[in-house]
Formats: structure tokens, sequence, C-alpha cells
């Protein structure tokens, strides 16, 4: 009987931990990492050096490093990849895309502004004709 009286109180405290509603994460496949891709939906405020989200009014953000993954750009949103060695499929029409981290390879279906700062990326757009700035070093980023 002493043992059943923690054993209830340990079980209603863990059935408390899931509230059953829907955070908005992205729900990855079993063996892949999670939390690889924050949704936002404000932009964050820029700081000092940083490049910014753009002006769209939600966006993702990837932080995880060997990810591959298709993720929806929306329509006006913006997209921040700091990850490495990710292969990412981004469908929508993006705002403005933000690649720092290095080894990433990109396919994106539209974006109007393309700003890459790392090193060693791949960035490639389906349609359209983005403003591209790319001041990292052996990045390859162009229409195909």
């Amino acid at each position: 009987m002493r043992l059943a009286i923690p054993a209830i109180a340990v079980l209603l405290l863990l059935s408390a931990c899931d509230t059953g509603e829907d955070d908005g994460a992205v729900d990855l496949p079993l063996g892949e990492s999670t939390g690889a891709v924050e949704q936002i939906s404000t932009p964050p405020s820029t700081t000092s050096g940083d490049l910014g989200p753009g002006t769209g009014t939600a966006g993702l953000t990837v932080t995880e490093s060997g990810l591959a993954d298709t993720l929806d750009c929306g329509t006006g949103n913006y997209v921040v990849v700091d990850g490495s060695n990710n292969g990412l499929t981004i469908t929508g029409t993006c705002t403005t895309v933000t690649v720092n981290g290095h080894d990433n390879t990109l396919r994106l279906a539209e974006a109007s502004e393309i700003t890459v700062a790392g090193v060693f990326n791949t960035i490639a757009w389906a349609s359209g004709n983005p403003t591209v700035s790319d001041t990292g070093t052996q990045n390859k980023v162009g229409q195909g």
C-alpha cells in the first residue's frame, strides 16, 4: 500500500505533461532529429550583424544539422537556415531566404530575395528573378 500512493502520484503528474494542444512544431519521421525547424509567427527583431528575416510576416528557422526535409514557405514568408549539412526543398513563394550555415543544399520554388553568408552552400530556385547577395565563400547560387 505504501508504494501504491507514490506510484499513483507519479502517474498523475506524468499524465498532466501533455496538454493535447498542437504547438505548431514540424513532425519528423522516427530516427531524425527533432527541434530542427522553428515556426515563427512574427519576424524576430534584427540585431547588429544579423541579416534579418526580411519583410515576411511568418517564417521558418532551421538550426539543425543533417536534416533532409521539404518545408513550405507559404506565400510571402521567410526562411533562415543557420544549420549545416542540410538538404532542403522549400515550396511556396518566399519573401526572403537567408543561409548562414555551411554545406547546405536548398532547392527553392521561388523567392524574392536570397542572402547567403555561409560557405559551401548550394542554392537553386525554379522560377522568378530574386535579388541575390552572396557575402560568403565558395557558394553556388543560381536558377536551376
